[in-house]
């Protein structure tokens, strides 16, 4: 047995079968019946599934329990929403150029594609396209501290203003 394989033995025997792998939320991008991806409807589970992470009770993100939300290869369209990534929460795709989410925020003040509030995103790509006055990709909480660990940021169509870190 290899110390790779000892250490998972160790954190199932210390965490127990049913929380594993603990603390992280997979996402995986949505296919039509017709076996073509449904950006919408992927971008959707995105968001449900960020709001899954708990705000109540023993198992919320804390600095001591952080949690990890995994998104698979794929394109995450999310209309005109923002994704709200909560505090202590990383967002890791699998790759720039394999995870893309999408957003078309934008109007007269900046709706980030992706807000931050002392979390983290890391490993993909986002993309804004508001077509109001200004488009914004990631915004940063006022109080808290945010982490953008190798993401391609892009925005694009704002009449006024195209801004990738608000």
């Amino acid at each position: 047995v290899t110390r790779r394989q000892m250490a998972v033995f160790v954190e199932r025997a210390m965490r127990g079968g049913t929380r594993w792998p603990p603390n992280t939320v997979l996402v995986f991008p949505i296919k039509d019946t017709d076996g073509m991806p449904n950006f919408a409807a992927s971008g959707a589970e995105l968001l449900a599934r960020v709001a899954s992470v708990p705000t109540t009770g023993d198992d919320v993100p804390t600095d001591f329990n952080p949690w990890t939300v995994l998104v698979a290869p794929g394109y995450y369209s999310l209309g005109s929403a923002t994704l709200e990534v909560p505090a202590n929460v990383t967002l890791r795709g699998s790759g720039r150029s394999a995870t893309r989410i999408g957003s078309s925020t934008g109007g007269t003040t900046a709706a980030p594609a992706v807000k931050l509030t002392s979390a983290s995103v890391a490993d993909l790509s986002i993309m804004a396209s508001g077509s109001g006055s200004q488009s914004s990709v990631v915004g940063l909480a006022a109080i808290g501290y945010a982490r953008v660990i190798d993401v391609d940021i892009s925005s694009s169509n704002g009449t006024a203003s195209n801004v990738g870190v608000v």
